[in-house]
């Protein structure tokens, strides 16, 4: 389903969502101490990866939470190390006897919080505060300000990082030094390239034609460089396209093709044993970030300050300084509209500066 579609439907839902919330307004529960956090996260691998890295800097807390997301994320929260209860997704009735379950199941608990981290959904936000009936709640908005009401926590992601409103919402201390490289490799021969993105938001592609500039001048610095292309089934066509154009580019360039023949843990296995990682904005991002995997980030209408990571030891952002980035700020904004769909935060980007840097930071680290 497309980010427009998801958005229209949601809206609707706004009316319910809001008094809803006021009314709980009217009998709050205060918070007390819980000895269980209960997520609601139903959509994004990036985003349940990114919270996942959050929780590893707090062992305590992360003991006390359990998620409730869909059963369609049931690999990748086993494959995170997460405690999880499942919606069935499977169709309109299952889902929704899954979730009244679910419901029923969670107002049965005691001294539970509710923490809805679905940044700003209307459907989710309903859902949360009907979890939360008799029960605290905690929540995201985009309003400049911090919201408390007894019974009621919304943590403004305003001008703050998903990354720190994660952590100001499960209430952790984040270490900027725990973002070390787990690996200590002396070459980048092995070179790990992720060209996809989500159907959430495919303007975070970086453009097949600056992947081709930027692996052929990678090539021309390190012959020894293997690029290892990695991607879904769905997404085999266009990295098979990538492969062909290398190749046209320079015959005797190294590549081994990756694309639908690897499972969720198959490819954790093969991120932790890679030299490098460059990738734009997606979920395997988050991911090599949470298994310290040495990674270079390309950024186009969303930015590392806000859904990202800062720059470390494993971690290099790339992107375009220009007035209109980032474009993509909130799941509802409307993206790439100053450059009429262009892109030219991708399109502009040099990439000789960009191998420059890359080659720098490679180095930094041996």
């Amino acid at each position: 389903m497309k980010r427009s579609t998801m958005v229209w439907i949601d809206r609707m839902f706004f009316p319910a969502f809001f008094i809803f919330r006021k009314a709980k307004c009217l009998f709050p529960k205060k918070e007390v101490n819980s000895k269980e956090f209960r997520i609601i996260k139903f959509f994004g691998l990036g985003s349940l990866a990114r919270i996942a890295y959050v929780l590893e800097q707090d062992p305590r807390i992360k003991s006390k939470v359990r998620f409730l997301t869909l059963r369609k994320n049931e690999q990748l929260m086993k494959a995170l190390n997460l405690e999880a209860d499942y919606v069935n997704n499977k169709n309109l009735l299952t889902f929704s006897v899954s979730a009244v379950k679910q419901v029923f199941s969670i107002w049965r608990s005691r001294s539970v919080t509710i923490l809805d981290m679905e940044r700003s959904s209307n459907l989710a936000g309903l859902f949360g505060m009907l979890l939360a009936i008799g029960k605290p709640y905690r929540g995201f908005h985009f309003k400049p300000h911090k919201t408390s009401v007894a019974g009621q926590k919304w943590v403004s992601l305003y001008n703050q990082s998903a990354i720190d409103g994660i952590a100001e919402m499960l209430e952790i201390k984040l270490d900027a030094s725990s973002a070390i490289n787990k690996k200590s490799a002396k070459t980048t021969q092995r070179m790990a390239i992720n060209i996809n993105a989500g159907d959430y938001l495919p303007e975070r592609k970086f453009p097949l034609e600056k992947w081709i500039e930027l692996c052929t001048s990678i090539y021309s610095h390190d012959t020894n460089v293997t690029f290892l292309l990695t991607g879904l089934a769905s997404e085999k066509e266009l990295v098979d396209e990538l492969e062909q154009k290398l190749l046209q580019a320079s015959t005797d360039i190294k590549i081994q093709n990756l694309a639908g023949k690897q499972n969720l843990h198959q490819f954790l296995t093969f991120l932790e044993s890679v030299d490098l990682f460059i990738t734009n904005d997606s979920g395997p991002l988050h991911l090599a970030q949470l298994k310290g995997v040495k990674t270079v980030a390309i950024w186009g209408p969303t930015s590392a300050q806000q859904v990202g990571y800062p720059d470390s030891e494993c971690m290099l952002n790339l992107h375009q300084q220009k007035n209109c980035s980032p474009c993509f700020i909130h799941p509802k904004s409307k993206v790439a509209q100053a450059c009429h769909g262009q892109l030219n935060c991708f399109q502009e980007m040099d990439t000789f500066d960009m191998v420059k840097r890359i080659r720098t930071f490679t180095e930094h680290a041996l």
